[in-house]
């Protein structure tokens, strides 16, 4: 039998010799190569002394090597076209970056140990998907190198590798890395003192409205997060307040938060606040609207606060939150008195 030199590999060889799929695919794409048949409607056919291009109803024969002297072997293109298109969708590999460096002791010898480094699934800044995974790298005489893809621009933000160190004189450490693309890098460039915080970003438009009215923003009631306005308290403008009347039941309403004067029913020269009817959140000041008329913020039931407190001078104040509906809880007083 003679030995074809395009056919090298025992593989490429079927059953009793004759040229199998391997040598017929690397038959097909040398002559491809050298120009000697083309695609579709070329087939190959060996005669046992040549192969033959066969094209439509003209046989032209081919200078080409004897495969076997016995039967006549016809090339399908199915195979080398399978082939083909085998080699052109296989997916490109992930873009490693290279970490080399050189690990001393303290005593500034050289070290011998190895690195266990692990890693969360991610998808790279290319759109590759990485999956979870560790590897171990050993170290002899203090040079290190490993590969590893670059988590940057990896998704979701964050992201770290986890590396623990250790050497042969039972010295071992953890260390954190974030690996950037390029490279090669040394180790003091891709260590990280912290771990990275994920990054989390929430868009305006999907925060709900949740009965929020224009010019609110998020605040804390002390139980939950509820639309509200920034600058109750000490921070209210108290330049311009509106005055408030108690009615014949020693009640006033407030609306917002705000600075409030407050003025006896009906110009009494005293009278009692035994009610304050407001919404949950809502934050106040009071302050007395007239010198010679006395307004008494009583401790009651709807009013909590540490005791009675006279609003009978301009400079009294007292500053208060709506802790529930219709309830008042003292914050803060300042007493001007004369």
């Amino acid at each position: 039998m003679i030995r074809d030199p395009l056919i090298r590999d025992p593989l490429s060889r079927g059953p009793g010799g004759k040229p199998g799929v391997l040598g017929r695919i690397a038959a097909w794409l040398r002559l491809l190569a050298a120009g000697r048949c083309s695609w579709p409607k070329t087939r190959l056919a060996y005669t046992g002394r040549k192969f033959r291009r066969i094209n439509g109803s003209t046989d032209q024969p081919i200078n080409g090597s004897r495969i076997n002297g016995s039967t006549d072997q016809r090339i399908n293109p199915i195979f080398p076209a399978a082939a083909i298109l085998f080699i052109f969708t296989v997916p490109a590999p992930a873009q490693l970056v290279t970490i080399s460096d050189t690990i001393y002791l303290a005593d500034g010898s050289l070290a011998n140990g190895r690195a266990d480094i692990r890693w969360k699934q991610f998808t790279s800044g290319a759109g590759q998907t990485i999956a979870a995974g560790e590897k171990r790298i050993d170290f002899t005489a203090g040079v290190f190198s490993t590969q590893l893809e670059a988590n940057t621009s990896a998704t979701p933000a964050g992201l770290f590798y986890i590396l623990r160190f250790a050497v042969h004189d039972r010295t071992a450490w953890t260390e954190f890395w974030v690996v950037p693309t390029g490279g090669p890098h040394t180790i003091s460039t891709v260590r990280v003192i912290s771990v990275p915080s994920p990054t989390i970003t929430i868009l305006l438009s999907q925060i709900a409205a949740s009965g929020a009215s224009s010019g609110q923003v998020p605040v804390f009631n002390g139980a939950d997060w509820a639309p509200g306005t920034i600058g109750a308290g000490a921070g209210i403008d108290c330049s311009s307040p509106a005055t408030l009347t108690l009615d014949a039941a020693g009640a006033v309403s407030v609306t917002g938060n705000a600075c409030f004067l407050l003025d006896t029913f009906e110009a009494a020269a005293a009278d009692d606040l035994t009610a304050v009817n407001c919404t949950q959140g809502q934050r106040f000041i009071f302050l007395a609207a007239n010198a010679a008329r006395t307004v008494v913020v009583k401790k009651t039931a709807g009013i909590e606060s540490q005791a009675d407190f006279s609003l009978d001078s301009l400079y009294d104040t007292i500053a208060m939150v709506c802790l529930a509906t219709n309830t008042a809880v003292e914050l803060s007083r300042s007493s001007g008195g004369n």
